[in-house]
């Protein structure tokens, strides 16, 4: 995790730009890249320069603004980026009715008002599957790291034991 590239896009091209992403990772099943977002409009993939000059180029990715591959400071911290569920959703509402668990309106109704109760407050970021074209929310939670740690990363960047470095 000594090297980033950093990604700058416009408003309305985020979910396009991270799907984006998602694709390469998921298709070269790379588990050495970490993303972070130091901003709104901006993503930084972390790994070592070889890895990233291979696997992104400028042509890869499209509707945006790529730096060249950069050293990370020394001066930096580090911190997870992992993601989060809520557990209320409109998927295990289905299953409670399904399994007779909710049987009127109101128990349906007092259900959702608790989703939206306990919603989550966290960075978030817009998908959209390939498989079925909806949208969806994946939610996120940076933790930060007294020191370093290396592991895995899944297809979108985000890893429960690895960190990635964090700085301005």
């Amino acid at each position: 995790m000594n090297h980033y590239i950093e990604i700058i896009m416009k408003d309305d091209v985020v979910m396009h730009v991270y799907n984006q992403i998602h694709l390469i990772l998921a298709s070269a099943n790379e588990t050495q890249v970490g993303v972070s977002f130091p901003s709104l409009y901006k993503i930084r993939l972390h790994s070592t320069e070889i890895k990233l000059s291979s696997l992104f180029t400028e042509k890869s990715l499209t509707d945006c603004t790529m730096s060249d591959v950069k050293s990370v400071p020394k001066n930096c911290t580090f911190a997870f980026i992992r993601r989060i569920r809520s557990s209320k959703s409109k998927s295990q509402l289905r299953r409670f009715k399904k399994r007779g668990n909710v049987y009127t309106k109101e128990q349906e109704l007092d259900y959702k008002m608790n989703m939206l109760k306990n919603g989550i407050d966290e960075l978030y970021i817009q998908m959209k599957s390939n498989s079925t074209k909806q949208c969806y929310f994946r939610f996120l939670k940076l933790e930060k790291s007294d020191k370093e740690k290396i592991g895995k990363f899944n297809s979108f960047g985000l890893s429960d034991t690895a960190t990635i470095p964090i700085f301005d």
